[in-house]
């Protein structure tokens, strides 16, 4: 049986790569924020939100985890449109 400690180490490994992709995908929002500005595009483009929820939703399909990663999938998209707002990209 796996040691409670190993468990955690994995955690811990996860926890730091999905700190990087994080900050990689945050480094992309801020990208696209200076470029809806520049051509005066709104932060929120509900067909592509919608488009990345179905997507996104449709590879976790049929998983008990499934309900979890949608809820993630929309705290990510909203602190996406945070941060285009802080950024000063168009209205929302």
């Amino acid at each position: 049986m796996e040691s409670l400690e190993r468990f955690r180490l994995q955690i811990d490994r996860i926890d730091q790569e999905m700190q990087r992709l994080f900050l990689e995908r945050m480094t992309v929002v801020s990208a696209i924020a200076a470029l809806k500005k520049t051509a005066g595009l709104p932060i929120y483009d509900a067909d592509r939100e919608a488009e990345v929820l179905r997507r996104n939703k449709e590879r976790i399909d049929g998983s008990p985890f499934s309900a979890a990663y949608e809820r993630f999938l929309h705290l990510i998209l909203s602190e996406s449109k945070q941060c285009q707002a802080t950024l000063g990209a168009g209205g929302r």
